[in-house]
C-alpha cells in the first residue's frame, strides 16, 4: 500500500459525524428489522481499546457498529477500497485498509495511532470471515496494538448475521466481553500468542452464553459472563 498523502494521515480520526449520520439512518429501520439485541455494553470503556470480534457476516462492522455507543475505527480488507461506492464512503467512517496477506509499516502504525488518540480500533480476530459461526483461531495483531500503546482488549461476540442473506429480518445478538488488561505482558511473538488464546476462550465463552440466551427467547436482563481468563506467558 501507498502512504497516504501529506495532511490524509490523521483524516480517517474524525469520522464522528459521519457514524453520527449512520446511527440515526441505519438504526431507524436496521436494527428494529433484525431486532438486535445488545448485552454487557456497559463494559465498553472510556478510552484507547482494542474491539476484538468474531466475523461471520458482511454487516458484522455494523451490527457492531449499532451495538457500541463509541465510535469505532475499523481495519478493514483493502478489497473493499477496490469497489467504487464503497471505497469513496468508508473513508469517512474511520476505516483504514489492510491487505491481509501482507500487512506493512503503514497499516500498524495507523492502528497504533488509532489507539494513540484514545479511540476504539476494530479488529476481527480471526483475519477473515469465518465460513460457520464458529470462533476460529484469533491471530495476533490486535494483541499486539493493544500491547504496543497499552490498550485493553474488549472481546465482543456476534450471533445471527451469517442468516441475514438468507434471511434479513434474523434475529442477531452482540455480547461484550470483560476488557482484557494486557500491561504485564511483555513484547513479543508468545505474549501475543498467549492473548489471542485468551481472546479465543472469551469469544467461545459468549458465543456459548448467546445461544442460551437466544434458547430463552434473548430476554433482557441476561448478563454474560465475567472473565475469569488470565494471560500466562
Amino acid at each position: 500500500m501507498t502512504a497516504p498523502a501529506p495532511g490524509e494521515e490523521l483524516r480517517f480520526l474524525r469520522p464522528e459525524g459521519m457514524w453520527r449520520l449512520a446511527r440515526v439512518v441505519i438504526q431507524l429501520w436496521f436494527k428494529p428489522m433484525i431486532r438486535l439485541r445488545v448485552y454487557g455494553a456497559d463494559r465498553i470503556p472510556a478510552g484507547a481499546a482494542v474491539v476484538a470480534s468474531n466475523h461471520i457476516a458482511g454487516d458484522d462492522p455494523i451490527v457492531l457498529g449499532m451495538a457500541c455507543h463509541r465510535s469505532i475505527r475499523y481495519m478493514a480488507k483493502i478489497e473493499l477500497w477496490r469497489i467504487p461506492v464503497v471505497r469513496t464512503l468508508i473513508p469517512h467512517t474511520g476505516a483504514f485498509p489492510v491487505d491481509r496477506g501482507n500487512a506493512d509499516r503503514t497499516t500498524l502504525m495507523q492502528a497504533r495511532s488509532v489507539l494513540r488518540h484514545g479511540q476504539l480500533l476494530g479488529i476481527f480476530v480471526e483475519g477473515t470471515r469465518q465460513t460457520t459461526d464458529e470462533i476460529g483461531a484469533a491471530r495476533t495483531g490486535a494483541a499486539m496494538c493493544a500491547v504496543l500503546e497499552g490498550a485493553r482488549i474488549i472481546p465482543a461476540c456476534l450471533i445471527g448475521t451469517d442468516h441475514h442473506r438468507r434471511n434479513p429480518f434474523r434475529q442477531a445478538a452482540v455480547a461484550w466481553g470483560t476488557p482484557i488488561d494486557v500491561s504485564g505482558v511483555p513484547r513479543g511473538a508468545k505474549g501475543y500468542r498467549a492473548i489471542a488464546q485468551a481472546l479465543e476462550e472469551e469469544l467461545r465463552g459468549l458465543r456459548e452464553f448467546l445461544y442460551a440466551a437466544q434458547q430463552v427467547g434473548f430476554p433482557r436482563d441476561a448478563v454474560p459472563p465475567v472473565s475469569r481468563t488470565t494471560v500466562e506467558v
